[in-house]
């Protein structure tokens, strides 16, 4: 259990960029939508159009898609090439949701669980974990956060996080117990 812990805290900022992408993506669409000559810049066939963010074999749209599209663009009748346009757009808003919903959900339990934790047990899980920082790096940060009289230690701070991890399992715990009943 502390393993995949410790794997879902590391993967919470990539999770909450997936999302932060996807909505984006979402909320271009939703405009197109709303605004019909958006549409036709989101299918454009004009390469300097093209969204950058896929990688190499970035392809905007499906073998399928590409296939309505280009019948959609001899199309005369331009009522009609919106509405299939928009459809296409309604159904990339519906994959997109269904992408963003796991790691959404992991975004959230994180946050739900951080909430468990101390203001200081807290910092040093997000520090480690979050940001991964080293041991060293946190000790720095968590005196200079939180000047007490006595020096927090590299020991003092995995002694935290310890205990920590030990309190967000015991939460991971009594929900999967609630799930059984």
């Amino acid at each position: 259990m502390k393993k995949m812990l410790e794997n879902v805290l590391r993967n919470y900022k990539k999770n909450k960029s997936v999302v932060e992408m996807a909505q984006a993506r979402i909320d271009a669409w939703e405009a197109a939508i709303k605004n019909p000559e958006m549409i036709l810049e989101v299918f454009s066939d004009d390469k300097s159009n093209n969204c950058w963010m896929g990688g190499s074999g970035y392809t905007k749209h499906s073998v399928v898609e590409n296939e309505v599209i280009k019948k959609l663009t001899k199309c005369e009748d331009e009522n009609m090439k919106k509405e299939k346009y928009v459809e296409i757009l309604k159904e990339y808003i519906k994959r997109e949701k269904s992408k963003a919903f796991m790691p959404k959900l992991e975004i959230s339990q994180v946050e739900c669980m951080l909430s468990s934790l101390t203001n200081q047990e807290k910092y040093v899980v997000e520090c480690k974990y979050l940001e991964n920082m080293s041991w060293g790096e946190i000790e720095i940060k968590i005196n200079e956060k939180y000047r007490q009289k006595n020096y927090i230690t590299t020991s003092g701070i995995r002694k935290i996080n310890f205990m920590a991890i030990d309190k967000l399992i015991e939460v991971l715990e009594q929900v999967n117990a609630l799930k059984v009943v």
